[in-house]
């Protein structure tokens, strides 16, 4: 089954919202620019010492939200927990906000702990922790990826949670699914607690299809190559070779690690003993497979196209972006892309699925598995309500609405649920047909130099610079010498 987008903004926010509490509201909701109001009222029948009532500005989607919560009155003085993360509810629309009014409920219900939300740019997180750990004035909790384990673990700049954990009886661990569960770990020892997953997602403009007389089945094919030929109808090329609009193309917008968990690479890395090998039959399909639309639509014109377009992560802050404009026909998306979709075109015409297997290839998986995640900073000033906060964020109730928000799919067995897949479709198909069968690669200290070389030596196969078995030689040396040069380092 593939799935349609049939699933209004209106209806999204007030599932986003109203599910997550269970509560009665009143939604009012219109065009972007326009003021619109949501207003949430829990009802909780037990003794309270007071209402509290948070108001939060949220641009676009929703102008005001205000959310009446009985919760007790916090008692004596609260500790001040440090919290960082790039969630800045200024420039992060929707999603932004709603984070900003998880951390008010917080504040407003907790007796204990404060959260103080310090937003910090993405990029620099990780390097800020491992300075400020130095100095010992490190934040009490951080949001961050998996991968980024591989240094701050191996650095011993972030502490294990299993004391927390043991001691924490309300956050069930068995709730969680286990490839994001399993990504929490480094060398044996659990050092986060999971959020949600990224993942990819197949995507297909049906608008863009219609425009150029491309039938898109109902269901969409479930081998990689009968997508692939759907993908190239629709493709506009001018008489000098110059890409006009792009029907499908593997090193757009999609991450060269997802498509390498489509043809089967999971062995490349040994996690038991530390060693990288890409000189495998599945890493050379893939190379071979990327080759194949370097030859067909011209190397130099497809990183051309790239360049002149994948400004700004693709122009995805900004509603000229080539996915909103009927200038892409088909592509492996990462999950939140649809959610910058439908706030950029919100009228456009699309379908998806997971991406479906190579006839080909072996070992398929869904995806590569992303997994985004909290962790407690060694020497935090408070240890403690750092991990209030990840133990309440990532709770049912919060991890809903927060992945909801963002559409990046939630990771808890109870939230599978047909509310959940009714309330974020997207979300829906990623935890029931992607995450089963996804990539877990483990977090290791080089996975960013294995990303990096992997997509310039793509290229470089693509251009004819490079023969397979060179590149995938050049691979193999530069992740294995930058492992055994931290190793060392160590």
């Amino acid at each position: 089954m593939s799935f349609f987008r049939g699933i209004s903004r209106r209806k999204v926010i007030r599932g986003s919202v109203m599910g997550t509490f269970g509560v009665m509201g009143a939604a009012a909701i219109a065009g972007c620019g326009e003021t619109q109001t949501v207003e949430v009222e829990k009802i909780k029948e037990v003794p309270v010492d007071r209402i509290v009532t948070v108001e939060k500005e949220v641009p676009v989607e929703v102008e005001v939200v205000k959310i009446v919560e009985a919760a007790p009155v916090p008692k004596g003085p609260r500790q001040e927990v440090e919290l960082w993360s790039g969630f800045d509810p200024a420039t992060h629309g929707q999603v932004g906000l709603v984070y900003d009014a998880i951390i008010e409920i917080f504040n407003a219900g907790n007796p204990d702990f404060k959260v103080k939300h310090v937003v910090q740019p993405w990029g620099q997180i990780i390097p800020k922790v491992l300075t400020s750990v130095a100095a010992g004035n490190p934040p009490d909790v951080f949001r961050n990826w998996y991968a980024t384990l591989g240094v701050t673990a191996a650095a011993g700049v972030v502490q294990t949670v299993e004391p927390f954990i043991k001691r924490d009886t309300a956050w069930d661990d068995g709730d969680f699914l286990e490839g994001p569960m399993s990504q929490t770990y480094f060398k044996g020892q659990r050092m986060a607690v999971p959020l949600s997953g990224i993942v990819t997602l197949m995507y297909v403009n049906k608008d863009m299809a219609g425009e150029m007389g491309v039938s898109i089945p109902d269901d969409l094919p479930q081998n990689l190559e009968a997508m692939e030929e759907i993908g190239s109808e629709m493709y506009d090329i001018a008489d000098d070779g110059t890409i006009n609009k792009i029907g499908f193309a593997p090193t757009m917008f999609t991450s060269g690690m997802s498509w390498a968990a489509v043809w089967g690479n999971e062995g490349v890395y040994d996690e038991a003993t530390d060693t990288f090998n890409a000189n495998t039959a599945e890493m050379k399909q893939l190379l071979e497979w990327h080759s194949g639309y370097g030859d067909r639509y011209g190397a130099e014109e497809l990183i051309a196209w790239k360049g002149t377009y994948g400004s700004g992560g693709f122009g995805r802050f900004t509603s000229d972006g080539p996915l909103y404009t009927n200038m892409v026909g088909m592509a492996g998306l990462s999950s939140w892309w649809f959610s910058d979709i439908d706030k950029q075109a919100p009228d456009q015409n699309y379908v998806f699925d997971k991406v479906v297997a190579p006839s080909a290839g072996s070992g398929y998986r869904t995806s590569d598995l992303n997994t985004n995640i909290y962790s407690i900073p060694t020497g935090a000033n408070s240890a403690e309500g750092g991990w209030a906060w990840a133990s309440f964020l990532t709770s049912p109730e919060q991890m809903r609405r927060k992945t909801i928000a963002d559409a990046v799919p939630a990771i808890r067995k109870s939230l599978d649920t047909p509310s959940y897949h009714e309330a974020s479709p997207v979300n829906g198909a990623c935890m029931s047909k992607v995450f089963p069968n996804t990539w877990r690669l483990p977090s290791f200290g080089s996975y960013n130099t294995f990303r990096t070389n992997l997509t310039t030596l793509t290229e470089s196969v693509m251009l004819g610079q490079k023969t397979i078995d060179e590149a995938l030689i050049e691979l193999t040396d530069a992740v294995q010498n930058d492992i055994d040069a931290k190793s060392e380092s160590g």
